[in-house]
């Protein structure tokens, strides 16, 4: 591995620590690239937590065709990063995040418009005067990598872009650019969040970098010895239970998870049909307590909790009359069992 090499690969290692530090991923979830010359471009392996990232596992891969160096095996993703490479020959880094508030907002369909900037620190100068949204694709297939090119190709000049009921896109000339746009575009999404949720959106004292001191074990609900139960009392977890709706899957990372959706109990709900909830899906929600939530490890409950989080905060946005679209039945199918089968092999 040549300096330049080694200095994009750091950069790419570093990127992926400090979005999970800021709360923009979770676990192995979303994905990082940086361009190396005008005929490559390097990009984190598939399913590796950024915190045990070394440089020789960042993979180079070949615009051209997407074949890439070496044994590691390159992001699920790559598709979408090759086509924003081709694309935008002003492309430097691209960064894949699962963010809660964006990601929230990009179910509903919506783009985003900016229609004035005051200063220097406003939306324009860095995102520019649009954030398209993509129709919706499952994730790690070619057709969402399509639907994100479509949008590009129809707006040259956007720096993010929505992808719906799974994530955001950014690119940037460097890292410090791609970087400072995700940001940016959470900040928006949650002001335009909090206005439209109104009365059905958490406190707006709200804070992702908190959100794990609402979480805790128990040893109640276990199916088996091995299994771990959490508590979540996270604020939007607690606020659509106390809705006494079932929570469907709006999200992407919900789908696979959870499948079609969570069922809602009632605060007397008696423990044997909480067990039963738990035993179908791994989770249940209760009215005034929030969730809880079943896996084989804590590092997989945990990244549950968020999930339905983040999938809560597209669920209140229904109650408060906004109109964010689940994902399909069948697509929920096919996440469900797309995951079920990688993690499965993974874990055997």
């Amino acid at each position: 591995m040549t300096g330049e090499m080694e200095n994009i690969a750091s950069q790419i290692i570093e990127a992926g620590k400090k979005l999970k530090e800021e709360g923009l991923i979770v676990r192995t979830w979303g994905n990082i690239s940086a361009r190396l010359d005008e005929k490559r471009f390097m990009i984190t392996p598939s399913g590796r937590d950024y915190d045990s990232l070394t440089l020789s596992d960042i993979v180079t891969v070949n615009i051209d065709d997407m074949s890439y160096d070496g044994n590691v095996k390159p992001s699920s993703e790559i598709a979408a990063h090759d086509y924003i490479y081709k694309a935008r020959k002003d492309a430097g880094f691209v960064i894949h995040t699962h963010q809660n508030f964006a990601t929230a907002f990009g179910t509903m369909g919506q783009e985003i418009n900016f229609f004035e900037d005051k200063d220097e620190g406003g939306y324009i100068p860095l995102l520019g005067t649009i954030v398209p949204v993509t129709r919706y694709a499952r994730s790690c297939t070619r057709r969402l990598a399509e639907n994100l090119l479509y949008e590009i190709e129809r707006y040259p000049k956007a720096e993010t872009f929505l992808l719906r009921n799974h994530g955001v896109i950014s690119i940037g000339k460097d890292y410090a650019d791609a970087f400072k746009k995700v940001q940016k575009l959470e900040d928006i999404s949650r002001e335009l969040y909090f206005i439209i949720a109104e009365d059905m959106a958490p406190d707006k004292s709200y804070d992702v970098h908190d959100l794990n001191k609402f979480i805790k074990e128990t040893d109640k609900y276990k199916r088996t010895d091995n299994d771990v139960v959490l508590e979540s009392a996270m604020p939007a977890t607690v606020k659509y239970a106390n809705t006494k709706s079932d929570l469907f899957a709006y999200i992407d990372d919900f789908a696979q998870m959870a499948g079609q959706s969570i069922k809602t109990l009632g605060h007397g709900a008696s423990q044997n049909s909480i067990q039963k909830c738990i035993d179908k899906n791994g989770a249940v929600l209760i009215q005034g307590k929030g969730a809880l939530i079943s896996a084989k490890n804590y590092d997989d409950a945990s990244a549950f909790a968020y999930v339905i989080e983040k999938n809560a905060l597209a669920g209140l946005l229904l109650k408060a009359g906004a109109r964010p679209e689940p994902v399909s039945r069948i697509d929920v199918l096919k996440e469900h069992r797309f995951y079920q089968d990688k993690y499965s092999k993974l874990n055997a």
